[in-house]
């Protein structure tokens, strides 16, 4: 970039366009917060002048400024900008996102079972055979999941399909006894059971090198080469050298869990830097903040779990759907999201949201559906010590896409528990429980009532 330039002063022409855009653009790929871009650029319209900031040699001058200082190093033609954390854009997602190739050269067959037996006096024995079956093939997997019983009508196939993970994709296509598991708008599932045969094309971090949230991490800024340390609570979980510039540590590097971490940059034996960040690195976090998963799924409604054949509803076994999921991180620990589902017999509309605070363990979850005659919601609540569940279903005029999922019937069920730990590795447990549920035998026949309480 040419600039005017004296011994003592630092100049820039307003008027030249070229010149103005590239300032702009170095900004933006050194991550200066895009609100103080026009104060940077003010100030070298009004000129710069030498304030003696650094002596001796320029290009080993460290600053610590309140936001930013520009220095001119005349003799060498160069200027440096020395800036402060603040001014920095930080970002808990890395830009360099790498996946593994979609073909498999080595593939392989894997089986797990396990067989229960049971035998009573005067009464039949019961054979249970469980099987799970991975065939790796050059390109995706094919799996299985089976129940076998020598009891009437009781075996069940769980899943037959066919999965390929392409990039940041992946494709599932099969019958399902249950919503196939994809990303993390699985939540918005919620409890209902919905058998289906269906294509699912959904966002998916499988392939990623390293593992679903090596592409998370902690961005700090380094004003001069020295070190870094991450603490939880008081005990260091990393550290390394680094130099000087915006540098960020991947959450590879860290442990698992969900805590409160410091992190320290130091030069010259001083902390120059201290920020605080709040660490999602479970199995569940794999969205960075300001991004979203979303899944798009279509096929046959496939046979319904609950049986509703002597009531007035009609049925949509083997109706054509489809289904849109989408989920967003809003902040580290608050996702939001929402959905669609819709047949000929009617839609179903999707409203959820999780919320996690790290300082005292609450996690906070919900989901609403609601269709053309019925709604369903559920709630959960959870703290270190105590946890709180409540699920709802009002379908007294018989849905036909809410009975699918959830049965014929009418209710709602709290679920209540405490845990307190006493010395001596003793601990007390409290649980209360109840379902009040009203079952449509017959929707213009009859109904029946049911109070559980413990």
């Amino acid at each position: 970039m040419l600039v005017l330039s004296s011994y003592n002063t630092l100049k820039v022409n307003p008027n030249n366009k070229k010149l103005i855009a590239q300032i702009k653009q170095y900004l933006v790929d050194n991550n200066i917060d895009q609100s103080y871009h026009q104060e940077f650029i003010n100030r070298l319209v009004a000129g710069v002048d030498d304030q003696s900031l650094c002596f001796g040699k320029l290009d080993t001058c460290v600053l610590y400024p309140e936001t930013f200082d520009i220095v001119q190093n005349y003799n060498d033609h160069q200027v440096y900008v020395f800036v402060s954390p603040s001014v920095l854009e930080y970002t808990n997602n890395s830009q360099d996102k790498r996946y593994h190739a979609t073909q498999s050269t080595e593939n392989g067959l894997i089986n797990a079972f396990d067989l229960y037996l049971s035998a009573y006096d005067k009464r039949n024995s019961v054979i249970s055979l469980n099987d799970k079956t991975v065939l790796g093939l050059p390109y995706g997997y094919f799996k299985t999941d089976v129940n076998l019983t020598n009891e009437e009508s009781a075996s069940e196939l769980y899943e037959v399909a066919y999965h390929l993970d392409v990039a940041a994709s992946t494709w599932k296509v099969g019958h399902f006894e249950y919503d196939p598991e994809v990303n993390s708008t699985d939540y918005l599932n919620n409890t209902a059971r919905m058998s289906q045969n269906s294509i699912t094309f959904a966002s998916s971090e499988n392939l990623l090198v390293g593992g679903k949230n090596s592409d998370k991490v902690l961005s700090f800024y380094v004003p001069s080469s020295g070190s870094v340390k991450v603490l939880r609570d008081d005990r260091i979980i990393y550290q390394a050298n680094v130099a000087e510039g915006q540098r960020s540590i991947s959450y590879n590097d860290l442990p698992p869990g969900r805590y409160e971490a410091t992190v320290e940059v130091s030069s010259g034996g001083l902390v120059v830097n201290s920020q605080v960040f709040q660490v999602y690195n479970s199995t569940n976090d794999t969205l960075a903040s300001g991004s979203f998963d979303y899944t798009l799924s279509g096929g046959l409604f496939a046979e319904s779990y609950y049986d509703y054949k002597d009531t007035n509803v009609k049925e949509i076994d083997h109706d054509v759907y489809v289904r849109g999921l989408l989920n967003y991180q809003a902040t580290p620990g608050l996702q939001l999201g929402g959905g669609v589902l819709a047949t000929k017999e009617g839609a179903m509309f999707t409203l959820g949201g999780t919320y996690n605070l790290i300082n005292n363990g609450l996690m906070l979850e919900g989901v609403h559906n609601r269709f053309d005659n019925a709604s369903h919601s559920n709630f959960n609540l959870a703290l270190p010590w105590f946890r709180v569940s409540y699920e709802e279903l009002d379908n007294d005029k018989g849905d036909s896409v809410a009975t699918h999922m959830y049965g014929i019937s009418d209710y709602s069920r709290w679920s209540v528990n405490s845990s307190y730990s006493l010395s001596g590795g003793r601990a007390l447990y409290a649980i209360y429980t109840r379902s009040d549920e009203k079952v449509l035998v017959n929707k213009w026949g009859g109904e029946r009532k049911t109070r559980l309480e413990q």
